[in-house]
């Protein structure tokens, strides 16, 4: 199904398959995800931008703060 993803669904799918591994280690941090995977994380918002728009250009990418809170957002995504 994921060649009907658009390329956002693609990257926030990568970001909650690899969030429990995230949560251990980098809590807190900002998770840089573009072609549905996870490129980097960075210990600031502006990081994570700058890294993004340097590896991606003006393309999609998406920065996630590396949170708790997600997980439940993941179980609400997962089941739409």
């Amino acid at each position: 199904m994921i060649g009907h993803q658009s390329a956002f669904e693609q990257d926030v799918a990568a970001y909650l398959n690899v969030l429990p591994r995230l949560l251990s280690t980098d809590s807190g941090k900002y998770a840089l995800v573009g072609g549905a995977q996870l490129v980097g994380v960075h210990t600031s918002h502006d990081a994570a931008m700058s890294a993004g728009y340097a590896t991606f250009g003006f393309r999609g990418f998406l920065v996630q703060e590396i949170s708790p809170h997600d997980l439940e957002m993941g179980q609400h995504w997962l089941q739409a």
